[in-house]
């Protein structure tokens, strides 16, 4: 079951490489919700113990090895139960298969997304499909207009050049 916290939903995201954690990491907060990284399924789970109530959800990258893909999740849930929604993030190659053996209520297979925004509409769809909220795609106050997926923004309809790291904050002071 999802839980939900004063930031939203904590969601786990469980990735060695920085480059995608971070990616998704945006991704989570700018859906509203509270991401915690880790950099393997040994620090998620010594983290949370027995337990899965610290996070709503779990988003796992998951190795190119099919056969370690599925110990990995076997692990989560032995460790985290079957109730917990998991999002296996995976290459192309391998996503069929593990749709085949992963295919339910509380699992998505992903391809893993290249960009942001590709991140951003994976978990746009996964939250959807799990019913947990997500804001209106453009935010605005006043002349400030926000463009969530795109992470643009403008201001009395003059669009404003921000690096990723500005828009994030532009969109905690707002």
């Amino acid at each position: 079951m999802l839980r939900e916290g004063d930031g939203g939903y904590r969601i786990a995201i469980v990735d060695s490489t920085v480059k995608t954690r971070e990616r998704v990491r945006r991704a989570v907060r700018r859906l509203g919700h509270t991401p915690v990284t880790f950099g393997g399924v040994p620090e998620l789970l010594h983290e949370c113990g027995s337990s899965a109530a610290p996070f709503g959800a779990v988003l796992l990258m998951c190795p190119e090895d099919p056969q370690k893909a599925r110990l990995l999740v076997a692990e989560l849930r032995k460790s985290l139960g079957t109730y917990l929604p998991l999002v296996l993030s995976t290459s192309k190659r391998q996503a069929r298969f593990l749709s085949d053996v992963y295919s339910g209520a509380f699992h998505s297979v992903v391809v893993t997304p290249s960009t942001f925004e590709g991140a951003y509409a994976v978990l746009e769809s996964f939250f959807g499909q799990h019913r947990i909220p997500v804001p209106e795609r453009v935010a605005g106050w006043g002349a400030y207009r926000f463009v969530l997926p795109l992470g643009k923004a403008d201001v009395a309809g003059d669009e404003v050049k921000l690096r990723p790291i500005e828009f994030d904050l532009a969109m905690e002071l707002f």
